[in-house]
């Protein structure tokens, strides 16, 4: 039936890979990472910016690990 061949067709989709260049990736959440914490002027905000730069420090090691 059509439900049945449409399911089929999506569960076959949401089965493939995604495709980047990680290389581009991380590069472009490092330029973003270095931008948004290169500036603290208070110490609240140097350890605002130090936890948001381990959060994408986290992101950059998923990226690299291929999303696991």
């Amino acid at each position: 039936d059509m439900y049945y061949e449409r399911q089929v067709l999506i569960d076959r989709i949401k089965a493939q890979p995604t495709a980047y260049d990680v290389d581009k990736v991380v590069e472009k959440l490092e330029e973003v990472k270095n931008k948004d914490t290169e500036i603290a002027l208070d110490e609240a905000q140097k350890e605002r910016c130090f936890w948001y730069a381990q959060g994408m420090n986290k992101a950059i090691e998923i990226v690299k690990g291929g999303g696991n």
